[in-house]
């Protein structure tokens, strides 16, 4: 029986099929073109995952006739190569790895980028031969008879099954050691899955695992599994009263008509000068922006782990308190921009003069951040609107699953339908103030239906989203409520501005009825070459005096569109008579990673262009994300610096504060910035953070920078670390299992 078997089986093994290692080798290929390095201690994991996957794949390939098991084995490695080559080049153009969702809804606006990514495939030429060799290998050894795609034996079915079920169960057993880790291999694949350090610690094929997994559930609903969010573990601290910073006396960045002044004269009889009484001074209230509602109760009658967990949460968060801007811009109107990869590079006093004064007007704060998350632009709005963290690909679960078929306005009642399934987002900037009644307005001067932004926007409270193309108003989507633009890659700010402004100004001037307006912007997208960007062509020869380099001549140019689109703004608010009583946020999606990609496509350092500009060395693990945000009112006359570190989600509940709208800061994932709430920034993945005094960060191992002088303990970092994870499960759970509608009727 022995000798049997060795006959029948070890041929099989010396001719098999090459499919039941090509996930490994393509793992360790595009390990070493992204991260620049290999080692075996870091591809442990992936690669017991990759030799699981192709064991299995070589198993599936031997089960049919040797033609089908051809065809079957070329598919898999084809899809897998392409997917991985994919991959690369996405990462190389935007910064962040692709998904199944992007893909799918992205569609063909793909051909706008079609000059980035033919720079990207040029300059990737040898990574991605390297990357071919796998599937060229198995062309060879079929070619020449060496590979076997007969049906094999049984036991050699069996053997290979076991193979993969010994790599698997080894792979569950190398994780059980980083069980204990603040969110290592083991809580990134049983638990909180993050593709920064996913794909860096446990390969792209986990990674393409969640992305289907995640996509599939987004389109069906079908849940492959809960997630754990463990233990909640509380962070405790108490809020240190910060000095209320000292104003100073700033020229408005437009003119604005001086006050009519009483007559200066000296009465014939003056009378004797009598004691004015001090006035006693308001005190201020500084209580905490709470609502009544009994965490604790709601946590005790909760079954859902995941729900209970948010509950356990917001029942022990520390929320932010009231303070003396509490409300001073209550019934103005709110203008909110998100700009486009804008940057302190796009921003001097002698091109965007307009834009430099409302930054350093009113709040100028002076230690912003805007981390790239996920999927870029989609992320950032998302933070800066909502309040709440991006959760990976699908921030607008559900309230992009249900417009997708509506193209038509006789389709109301389908409309209806669809709204009652939408997340509820009780703090998105549009529903909160259409609750304080507002009428909503949103465009964009992209394609209207870009990441699905028609739906989510109508989620997010704005009755009437116009952009290019079409529209959705009322939760109805058609095209004939489109933005008149011109297309032309990208499109034009000051275009949009010319053609939208108008409609809520009307509106305001016949009812009076404050207005809330967003703008998501795109004239400062990458690539910015003359050939790939029309707004570069527009402005380059104003640009060419600069001491830059093309490439940032060129990215200053995409962004001067932007001062010309405000300039156009404050115009017709002005003309309006609207001008005093609006107050205009302008907050970036993320900071400009073409500069970044256009380096490394050149086969330059990646901060090439940010050290050139700032002129010195620049920090791409901090440094590129720090930004501006404006809080911008015609009629404010002081400027306050604000240096607390803050980032997009902590604009929610700032404007919230300033609009005097009564709210709960515990639900959200930010604090007020005027607030006593320490400063804290959560970037990509859960690893770097940053607050007032210091930052943390892990690659091979923990770092901690200092930012001041203040001593920084192993608890604070650690209180820290644990607050971050915290806000991530927080904010997914929220999003996924839309965890505000449970308590929707406690919300004013």
């Amino acid at each position: 029986m022995s000798s049997k078997f060795k006959v029948d089986t070890l041929p099989d093994f010396k001719k098999t099929n090459l499919i039941a290692i090509v996930p490994l080798l393509l793992e360790v290929i595009a390990h070493i073109e992204i991260y620049k390095r290999f080692d075996l201690a870091s591809f442990i994991y992936s690669g017991l995952i990759a030799l699981t996957v192709g064991l299995v794949l070589s198993v599936v390939c031997s089960l049919f006739p040797k033609i089908v098991n051809i065809v079957l084995s070329f598919v898999f490695a084809g899809v897998m190569t392409v997917y991985f080559i994919a991959q690369v080049i996405y990462l190389s153009v935007f910064g962040v790895f692709m998904s199944l969702f992007t893909a799918m809804n992205v569609g063909t606006d793909a051909l706008q980028f079609r000059e980035m990514f033919t720079k990207a495939i040029t300059n990737n030429l040898g990574n991605i031969i390297f990357m071919l060799l796998p599937i060229v290998a198995m062309i060879v050894l079929t070619v020449l008879k060496i590979t076997d795609y007969t049906r094999p034996v049984w036991k050699a079915t069996v053997i290979r099954l076991g193979g993969a079920a010994a790599c698997y169960l080894l792979f569950c057993l190398t994780l059980l050691p980083s069980k204990k880790e603040d969110m290592g291999a083991y809580d990134l694949y049983r638990n909180e899955y993050s593709d920064e350090e996913g794909v860096e610690i446990l390969g792209m094929l986990v990674y393409m695992r969640h992305d289907v997994a995640e996509t599939i559930h987004y389109k069906t609903g079908i849940d492959f599994g809960k997630k754990d969010p463990g233990e909640f573990v509380a962070v405790k601290f108490t809020p240190t009263p910060t000095p209320t910073p000292s104003p100073t006396s700033t020229p408005s960045p437009t003119p604005t008509p001086e006050p009519t002044r009483a007559p200066q004269h000296t009465p014939t009889n003056t009378p004797l000068p009598t004691d004015t009484p001090t006035p006693t001074p308001t005190p201020i209230d500084r209580s905490p922006q709470v609502l009544n509602i009994d965490f604790k109760a709601i946590a005790s009658e909760e079954s859902d782990k995941e729900l209970k967990f948010v509950d356990d949460y917001f029942a022990a968060e520390i929320p932010s308190n009231k303070n003396e801007f509490t409300g001073m811009f209550k019934g103005y109107n709110l203008i909110f921009i998100t700009a486009e990869a804008w940057s302190p590079l796009a921003v001097s006093e002698e091109v965007t003069p307009t834009l430099y004064k409302m930054i350093h007007s009113c709040f100028d704060f002076t230690n912003f951040y805007n981390p790239l998350w996920y999927t870029s632009t989609v992320d950032g709005e998302f933070a800066g609107i909502s309040g709440l963290l991006p959760e990976g690909k699908h921030n607008g679960r559900r309230c992009s699953m249900t417009l997708d078929d509506l193209d038509t306005k006789e389709d109301e009642s389908a409309a209806a339908d669809a709204k009652k399934t939408n997340n509820a987002m009780p703090y998105a900037l549009g529903n909160v103030f259409k609750r304080n009644g507002y009428k909503t307005y949103a465009y964009h001067n992209h394609t209207f239906d870009y990441y699905q932004r028609n739906a989510i926007l109508s989620c997010f409270g704005y009755d009437t989203y116009r952009g290019m193309n079409g529209g959705t108003i009322d939760g109805v989507t058609s095209r004939d409520y489109a933005l008149k633009i011109t297309k032309m890659w990208p499109q034009s700010d000051l275009e949009m501005m010319q053609n939208s402004v108008s409609e809520y100004l009307e509106e305001w001037k016949k009812t009076g009825q404050p207005f809330h307006t967003y703008y998501m912007t795109v004239s400062g997208h990458t690539n910015y070459t003359v050939k790939g960007n029309s707004m570069v062509a527009r402005h380059f020869d104003e640009m060419a005096d600069l001491p830059y380099s093309d490439i940032l001549k060129g990215y200053i140019a995409a962004n001067y569109e932007l001062e010309l689109a405000i300039n156009s703004l404050i115009a017709q608010l002005t003309e309006a008579g609207a001008l005093e009583k609006t107050v205009i946020v302008i907050n970036a999606d993320h900071y400009p990673y073409g500069l970044e990609s256009a380096a490394e496509n050149d086969n330059l350092p990646s901060n090439t262009y940010f050290s050139e500009f700032y002129g010195h060395e620049v920090d791409m693990n901090y440094e590129v994300y720090k930004n501006h945000l404006v809080i911008w009112n015609a009629a404010m006359e002081d400027t306050f610096v604000i240096d607390k570190t803050a980032c997009p989600v902590d604009i929610v509940p700032t404007l919230l504060n300033l609009f005097g709208i009564e709210f709960d800061s515990r639900l959200l994932m930010g604090r007020d910035i005027l607030s006593d709430y320490p400063g804290f920034v959560i970037f990509k993945g859960t690893y770097k953070y940053m607050t007032d005094t210091f930052t943390r960060h892990k690659d091979k191992k923990v770092i901690v920078q200092q930012r001041t002088d203040a001593p920084v303990s192993d608890d604070e970092v650690s209180m820290w670390l644990n607050e971050t994870a915290n806000r991530y499960k927080v904010s997914r759970i929220i999003i996924d299992k839309d965890y505000f509608s449970k308590i929707m009727q406690l919300i004013p």
